[in-house]
Protein backbone atom coordinates (compact mmCIF):
# COMPACT_ATOMS: atom_id res chain seq x y z
CA UNK A 1 0.00 0.00 0.00
CA UNK A 2 1.27 3.45 -0.90
CA UNK A 3 -0.46 6.68 0.08
CA UNK A 4 0.67 9.94 -1.47
CA UNK A 5 -0.69 13.29 -0.33
CA UNK A 6 -0.15 16.41 -2.43
CA UNK A 7 -0.91 19.70 -0.72
CA UNK A 8 -0.82 22.84 -2.79
CA UNK A 9 -2.60 25.90 -3.93
CA UNK A 10 -2.47 29.34 -2.52
CA UNK A 11 -0.63 32.21 -4.10
CA UNK A 12 2.86 30.62 -4.13
CA UNK A 13 1.82 27.59 -6.16
CA UNK A 14 4.22 25.28 -4.32
CA UNK A 15 3.04 21.69 -3.82
CA UNK A 16 4.22 19.63 -0.86
CA UNK A 17 4.28 15.89 -1.57
CA UNK A 18 4.27 13.40 1.29
CA UNK A 19 4.39 9.67 0.54
CA UNK A 20 4.14 6.67 2.84
CA UNK A 21 4.82 3.22 1.39
CA UNK A 22 4.07 0.16 3.51
CA UNK A 23 6.79 -1.82 1.73
CA UNK A 24 9.46 0.47 3.17
CA UNK A 25 8.02 0.75 6.69
CA UNK A 26 8.60 -1.49 9.70
CA UNK A 27 5.70 -3.94 10.02
CA UNK A 28 4.05 -2.09 12.93
CA UNK A 29 4.05 1.20 10.99
CA UNK A 30 2.76 -0.57 7.86
CA UNK A 31 -0.11 -1.92 9.97
CA UNK A 32 -0.72 1.59 11.32
CA UNK A 33 -0.91 2.92 7.75
CA UNK A 34 -3.52 0.31 6.79
CA UNK A 35 -5.50 1.04 9.96
CA UNK A 36 -5.44 4.81 9.36
CA UNK A 37 -6.58 4.39 5.74
CA UNK A 38 -9.41 2.13 6.91
CA UNK A 39 -10.41 4.53 9.71
CA UNK A 40 -10.58 7.42 7.23
CA UNK A 41 -12.82 5.34 4.97
CA UNK A 42 -10.98 6.37 1.79
CA UNK A 43 -12.17 3.42 -0.25
CA UNK A 44 -15.84 4.19 0.39
CA UNK A 45 -15.77 7.97 -0.09
CA UNK A 46 -17.68 9.47 -2.96
CA UNK A 47 -15.82 12.24 -4.78
CA UNK A 48 -16.77 15.57 -3.19
CA UNK A 49 -18.96 18.02 -5.02
CA UNK A 50 -16.92 20.68 -6.84
CA UNK A 51 -16.48 23.56 -4.46
CA UNK A 52 -16.12 27.18 -5.33
CA UNK A 53 -12.42 27.68 -5.07
CA UNK A 54 -10.82 30.66 -3.39
CA UNK A 55 -7.58 31.97 -4.88
CA UNK A 56 -5.70 31.16 -1.66
CA UNK A 57 -7.40 27.80 -0.96
CA UNK A 58 -5.33 24.75 -0.10
CA UNK A 59 -5.92 21.79 -2.38
CA UNK A 60 -5.36 18.18 -1.32
CA UNK A 61 -4.90 15.19 -3.62
CA UNK A 62 -4.76 11.77 -2.00
CA UNK A 63 -3.58 8.84 -4.12
CA UNK A 64 -3.91 5.35 -2.69
CA UNK A 65 -2.17 2.50 -4.52
CA UNK A 66 -2.72 -1.13 -3.55
CA UNK A 67 -1.26 -3.51 -6.12
CA UNK A 68 -3.18 -2.91 -9.34
CA UNK A 69 -5.89 -0.88 -7.58
CA UNK A 70 -5.64 2.86 -7.26
CA UNK A 71 -7.84 5.61 -5.94
CA UNK A 72 -7.41 9.35 -6.40
CA UNK A 73 -9.42 11.83 -4.36
CA UNK A 74 -9.30 15.65 -4.41
CA UNK A 75 -10.39 17.97 -1.63
CA UNK A 76 -10.19 21.56 -0.48
CA UNK A 77 -10.03 22.70 3.14
CA UNK A 78 -13.81 23.09 3.01
CA UNK A 79 -14.65 19.74 1.38
CA UNK A 80 -12.28 17.44 3.27
CA UNK A 81 -14.09 15.12 5.73
CA UNK A 82 -12.74 15.22 9.31
CA UNK A 83 -11.52 11.59 9.15
CA UNK A 84 -9.52 12.34 6.00
CA UNK A 85 -8.10 15.46 7.66
CA UNK A 86 -6.89 13.23 10.53
CA UNK A 87 -5.30 10.86 7.99
CA UNK A 88 -3.44 13.74 6.34
CA UNK A 89 -2.23 14.85 9.77
CA UNK A 90 -1.05 11.29 10.50
CA UNK A 91 0.82 11.06 7.17
CA UNK A 92 2.54 14.39 7.88
CA UNK A 93 3.96 12.91 11.09
CA UNK A 94 4.63 9.31 10.03
CA UNK A 95 8.31 8.50 10.78
CA UNK A 96 8.82 6.68 7.45
CA UNK A 97 7.37 9.39 5.21
CA UNK A 98 9.18 10.81 2.20
CA UNK A 99 8.69 14.53 1.56
CA UNK A 100 9.40 16.67 -1.47
CA UNK A 101 8.32 19.93 -3.07
CA UNK A 102 7.00 20.53 -6.59
CA UNK A 103 6.20 23.67 -8.53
Amino acid sequence: MKLTVRIGGGFAGIVAVIAVDSSTLPSDQAQDLAAEVDRAGLRSLAPPEPARQRADAQLYELSLREGEDHLDLHFTDESMPPDVEELVHWVRQCPGRIESLEQ
